[in-house]
């Protein structure tokens, strides 16, 4: 049989009930009813990583939501804040997977910008 191919081997080894022997005995169990309970516990696995996924998705969509709200609310005070272009930031990015609002990001990553308008607006 060939190494590389997984499934074949999954499948071998599924129908080996040799492999399960053993431990069956040491379970109180017939081979059958190991091979059962092993099915369903992989399917139990593949489910709550699904589930976690989906959990994943959700919270991801729930942040990104309120960033767009303070997207919003920063373009209405830097009117030249384009959120679509600080997504290719890094610094801009990894504040906000911090925890760090939207505007106070924008202001860290762009301070020297602001502060020399603010100055230039001053004199």
């Amino acid at each position: 049989m060939d190494a590389k191919n997984i499934k074949a081997l999954v499948e071998a080894i599924r129908k080996d009930d040799g492999f399960y022997e053993e431990e069956a005995l040491e379970k109180g169990l017939t081979v059958k009813r190991l091979k059962e309970i092993k099915r369903i516990e992989a399917e139990n696995a593949r489910l709550r990583v699904a589930q976690q996924d989906i959990e994943r998705r959700q919270n991801t969509d729930r942040v990104y939501s309120q960033w767009m709200q303070q997207a919003d609310a920063v373009k209405r005070f830097y009117l030249n804040f384009d959120f679509r272009a600080e997504e290719e930031s890094p610094q801009f990015v990894s504040l906000l997977w911090a925890g760090i609002d939207v505007r106070t990001a924008y202001e860290v990553v762009h301070r020297d910008e602001i502060l020399g308008g603010a100055m230039q607006y001053t004199a």
